[in-house]
């Protein structure tokens, strides 16, 4: 298996464009740290919750538990360059759901969003973000899927489906 999961990235890829030095942790995770001494690690979780091939949960976390001070814009192009990697499979897609532990989702969602479009190729990739309410919690829940896969479409609309039937469950 860890065949498979070698192909999920490319390190010499990643730091080929990556600002901060990135090292493999596990066959689906990486990890790196910024000039702060901020070590994030990034994982690629498989999901079946779509019920699409080759989906994966973006997980993206400050396993330091500090704060970076300031802005750091290498932080984004870093976890670009690890996203940027893992979508040489065009057949890949990615779902990334904001942490709701702390409450700023909302401000993480943007953060991403912004990453996204600054670093991504938008004309080859593609994320589209819904927004689940439940109770006082917002849920920000993204797919990112390249447009030239022959799924695009499928995958759309498989993604929005799904989150249809979910807030549809939480109107009873």
């Amino acid at each position: 298996m860890a065949d498979f999961f070698i192909m999920l990235y490319s390190l010499y890829h990643i730091n080929s464009i990556s600002p901060y030095q990135v090292i493999k942790d596990t066959e689906e995770t990486v990890r790196f740290i910024t000039d702060d001494g901020v070590e994030y690690m990034v994982a690629f979780i498989e999901d079946d919750n779509l019920e699409i091939d080759h989906a994966y949960q973006l997980v993206i976390s400050n396993i330091s538990k500090t704060k970076t001070k300031g802005v750091d814009i290498k932080i984004g192009q870093t976890i670009a360059a690890i996203v940027n990697s893992f979508f040489i499979d065009n057949q890949n897609v990615l779902l990334f759901i904001c942490d709701i532990s702390d409450s700023h989702q909302a401000a993480r969602n943007r953060k991403f969003s912004s990453w996204f479009q600054q670093y991504a190729d938008l004309s080859n990739m593609m994320m589209e973000t819904e927004v689940i309410l439940v109770e006082d919690n917002a849920y920000f829940i993204s797919v990112i899927y390249c447009r030239n896969s022959g799924k695009a479409l499928s995958v759309s609309q498989i993604f929005h489906s799904y989150i249809h039937d979910l807030k549809s469950k939480l109107d009873y």
